[in-house]
């Protein structure tokens, strides 16, 4: 019995490391080099906004200011609008049955997976100074000038993005 436990000579002894993988190889190259086109301009932008009295010279600025502040006014209008509208149509579509309202909320999901420059694009194509609405008013009116021309305007950029989100 003991001759059928006991070790053989032909049996190799086990090893204590696995194998060694080269696949670290492959990764170090392409790694480099997006850490290379990455890290290098960041470092770069560092180091040049570090100069003394850079910081202090924008945000001392008018212009900062007076985009800072538009920034701020066009945000928190868009939100609220997003806010009043969403709710409106959250309550509507759970509350109000009517034939249809499975489509709305299809076409409310459609809009949202649309990347974001579609709207934009849509708006412009729309509402711009040669946009179809614009065409359509003059083709009516006989105006040579554009009657719409709301859309670069902060109003422009709020409906848009009321529309969007």
């Amino acid at each position: 019995m003991t001759t059928l436990l006991d070790r053989s000579e032909t049996t190799p002894p086990p090893t204590s490391t696995p194998p060694r993988s080269t696949a670290w190889l492959w990764v170090l190259p392409p790694l480099l080099l997006v850490l290379l086109a990455v890290l290098y301009p960041l470092l770069r932008v560092f180091v040049e906004s570090s100069v003394a009295g850079s910081w202090g010279e924008v945000l001392g600025s008018a212009a900062f200011h007076d985009a800072l502040w538009r920034t701020v006014a066009i945000a928190a209008t868009s939100t609220l609008g997003c806010l009043v509208l969403g709710t409106f149509l959250a309550i509507v579509l759970a509350f109000v049955p009517f034939p249809g309202s499975a489509v709305v909320g299809r076409l409310i999901d459609t809009v949202l997976a649309l990347p974001s420059f579609l709207i934009t694009l849509a708006f412009t194509f729309l509402y711009g100074s040669a946009g179809a609405v614009n065409a359509a008013i003059s083709a009516v009116t006989g105006s040579s000038s554009p009657m719409l021309d709301f859309l670069y305007t902060p109003a422009g950029v709020i409906t848009a993005e009321i529309t969007f989100f």
